[in-house]
């Protein structure tokens, strides 16, 4: 029998069609924006309608196709707009589409008052920028569990890709503000995007393959580019440390600042190298602030995983169990021998060793962790 969260889910939820174009769309829109700004460095500003700026209208006229469609269909399908509305993420996703074709006409008008200017961070293209983002959030979550994992990692590229657009005059080497903010942003736009696609995107490990992709994309594009002669921007390799956020689960947090680490270190190499456009000094000074603090948070979140991690298998208590005596390490290596139970039933009613009390201080650990009971145990049984 098919449950009421199904059918609603099978009445409202996107089909893979449409997350498929989505992704195509925003893939395209991804392409386009490094084309454009490839465009404007090499043959300056044009009209609106040359062919970076219509394959970018082209990808959200796409999206939005798939924005309407997906309203009507959910209404068609509950008969109510208040369950439309109740659709995981499509709510979200129509105010995000509205956002990002309304950030072309703001555009306008802010040169309009201001003039021509060449600023990413402008508050209309940073208003494209946020809203794209948004909207893949919004897919993801109708989305990232029922989808196949192939369009869900799509869907991933595409969050990251979008947000790393943020941190483009760095890597094309027309800065507008200090280059000391390069390895920052990156942090935060990488550590940022990760966080939502290990929440959203169903997958043991996620992070690998849309960093892998993403990087795979980046060269696709600059490969025109470098036939052209045209200037390439850089290909972010520093985001190769965001892998570390799918190591085992017994890193636990601490895989976040370990990962921050990683792109730092990254990031110093690509610069003492060359391979970014970022020099040396300005990232020594942005490293100078972050590094102390990614490294205060993982000896700090290392320290309380270890605490989670090694604890008296009998009274769960951290480091050493005070009642016991005994160092946790070889409690947990005991427990790992004998495989004991926590707690037995007699037939008189339970009974459970507890650290502390009088029974288990005449036999604090062999009594609990081998698999006997104290004599204590035994009279109060």
């Amino acid at each position: 029998m098919t449950s009421v969260g199904t059918t609603d889910r099978a009445l409202t939820g996107l089909p893979s069609s449409a997350v498929w174009a989505v992704v195509g769309g925003g893939l395209s829109g991804l392409v386009a924006t490094y084309w454009d700004d490839g465009w404007h460095t090499e043959i300056g500003r044009d009209d609106a309608l040359i062919p970076p700026h219509i394959l970018l209208y082209a990808s959200i006229g796409v999206v939005g196709l798939v924005l309407a469609g997906w309203v009507l269909v959910a209404l068609w399908g509950t008969r109510s707009l208040r369950a439309t509305l109740a659709t995981p993420g499509l709510a979200l996703a129509v105010a995000a589409g509205v956002v990002t074709a309304g950030a072309a006409p703001a555009d306008t008008a802010w040169h309009a008052a201001f003039g021509r200017d060449s600023v990413l961070w402008s508050p209309p293209h940073l208003l494209s920028v946020i809203g794209t983002a948004v909207l893949v959030v919004a897919v993801l979550l109708n989305a990232g569990r029922t989808g196949s994992r192939v369009s869900r990692i799509g869907l991933a590229v595409v969050l990251l890709g979008a947000t790393e657009i943020v941190v483009l005059e760095y890597e094309t080497d027309v800065p507008q503000f200090s280059q000391a903010l390069y390895l920052p942003v990156l942090l935060a736009v990488g550590l940022g995007s990760s966080w939502i696609i290990r929440t959203l995107v169903v997958d043991r490990a996620a992070v690998t393959p849309t960093v892998l992709s993403c990087l795979a994309l980046r060269l696709l594009i600059l490969a025109p580019f470098a036939i052209t002669g045209w200037t390439t921007p850089d290909v972010p390799i520093a985001l190769l440390g965001l892998l570390v956020l799918d190591a085992p689960a017994r890193w636990g947090r601490a895989r976040w600042p370990a990962a921050g680490l990683a792109v730092t270190a990254l990031q110093l190499v690509a610069s003492a190298s060359g391979i970014s456009s970022v020099p040396v000094q300005p990232t020594l000074l942005a490293s100078a602030i972050v590094v102390p603090g990614l490294a205060a948070t993982l000896l700090a979140v290392s320290r309380r995983s270890l605490d989670e991690l090694v604890r008296c298998s009998v009274c769960s208590r951290p480091h050493r169990c005070w009642q016991c005596r005994t160092p946790a390490r070889t409690i947990l290596g005991r427990a790992r021998r004998s495989r004991p139970r926590r707690s037995t039933r007699t037939a008189t009613g339970p009974a459970r060793l507890r650290c502390g009390s009088p029974s288990s201080r005449a036999r604090p650990v062999a009594s609990g962790l081998l698999g006997g009971s104290s004599p204590g145990a035994r009279g109060r049984s």
